[in-house]
């Protein structure tokens, strides 16, 4: 819901920006976008407000930590690249990478979720 809202924040600065003349709700068709979009993030205020706080810590915790491992992933794709990893090693850093992924998946759901570690991963395989 965070990043649904930060979506429609930034979608409506460019609506006005490119459609009207300047970055403020001009025309009654940009009013009407940003009212609709403003409606939107209420809701999504409010969903985020009756949600209870643990769960979300624990969503905002796996977001970043997928983040964190996708980068470490791109990283360390970069370094063998460039001749500084061997393909041995880039795999054996890699697959602590999806090792770490799988976890932070499965505290979560506690079954199996390949296909989500997978995605998260940016659908990259092992």
């Amino acid at each position: 819901a965070r990043n649904f809202i930060k979506a429609h924040r930034m979608a409506q600065e460019r609506v006005c920006f490119y459609f009207g003349r300047d970055q403020s709700a001009d025309t009654p068709e940009e009013k009407q976008v940003i009212a609709e979009s403003n409606a939107s993030i209420r809701a999504a205020v409010e969903f985020l407000e009756r949600m209870d706080a643990r769960v979300v810590q624990v969503v905002v915790s796996k977001q970043i930590g997928s983040q964190i491992l996708r980068s470490a992933r791109h990283e360390i794709d970069l370094l063998r690249e460039q001749g500084l990893l061997t393909a041995g090693e880039a795999h054996e850093m890699e697959s602590v990478c999806v090792s770490e992924m799988q976890r932070i998946v499965e505290y979560s759901r506690g079954a199996d979720a390949s296909e989500e570690t997978h995605n998260l991963l940016g659908g990259k395989s092992e």
